[in-house]
């Protein structure tokens, strides 16, 4: 495979985060998306920012993402001060204006973060601002409704990954929801740089997969 393999924290519980990412690390799993969700933008399912520094920094060989999926993404990024994670996503979605989204690119950026775009489903690239997409370098496909875990990969989402290659041609796109190992090929035809998986990443954990599937 030539994507790089995410696995999300959805669904596990915070309390048990530590010893899923211990599992992952053993089974050769070097990249780990943290899914925070802040009750209002999606239904809640918290990890607190002190849990999200506290495992950046204990398991320093392995990459980290987060994907806030919150509405003030800019006032979430201070409290991840200190976390050892390259890229943060918030959504499109959670923005009212271009000059909002610029504030939160220089806010992730004096963190020493790279900032990124979550876009809903339903949103459609055409309708985002083109001097935003022009900008923005991380994109974050999302293929389900963001906020619950298992759901079937919505068809129509897969074409995103395209429409932002042509619109951003030097940018890197993750896509993240629903996938499995019947649909996984279709992305990285269409040019998936990264892949996010949740449930289909716990069930291969689960059962001690994982190293076949990755290699």
């Amino acid at each position: 495979m030539k994507a790089k393999i995410f696995a999300t924290t959805d669904p596990v519980e915070e309390k048990n985060l530590e010893q899923y990412i211990e599992g992952l690390s053993k089974q050769k799993v070097k990249n780990v998306h943290f899914d925070v969700m802040d009750g209002k933008f999606v239904p809640p399912k918290k990890i607190r920012p002190q849990t999200i520094i506290y495992l950046s920094q204990k398991f320093d060989k392995l990459n980290f993402n987060v994907h806030l999926m919150c509405e003030r993404p800019e006032k979430y990024l201070s409290k991840l001060e200190g976390a050892r994670v390259k890229k943060v996503y918030a959504h499109i979605e959670a923005f009212s204006t271009a000059e909002e989204v610029i504030l939160f690119f220089n806010k992730a950026e004096a963190l020493s973060f790279k900032a990124g775009l979550a876009i809903n489903p339903d949103t459609q690239v055409k309708n985002i601002d083109k001097g935003i997409l022009e900008l923005c370098k991380n994109f974050l496909i999302l293929g389900v409704v963001p906020g619950r875990s298992g759901q079937k990969l919505i068809p129509e989402t897969v074409k995103k990954i395209k429409q932002l290659k042509k619109c951003s041609p030097k940018c890197t796109v993750a896509f993240d929801g629903g996938i499995n190992g019947d649909n996984i090929s279709k992305l990285l035809q269409q040019g998936a740089d990264e892949i996010a998986m949740g449930s289909f990443m716990f069930k291969l954990a689960s059962e001690n997969k994982l190293k076949q599937f990755l290699s």
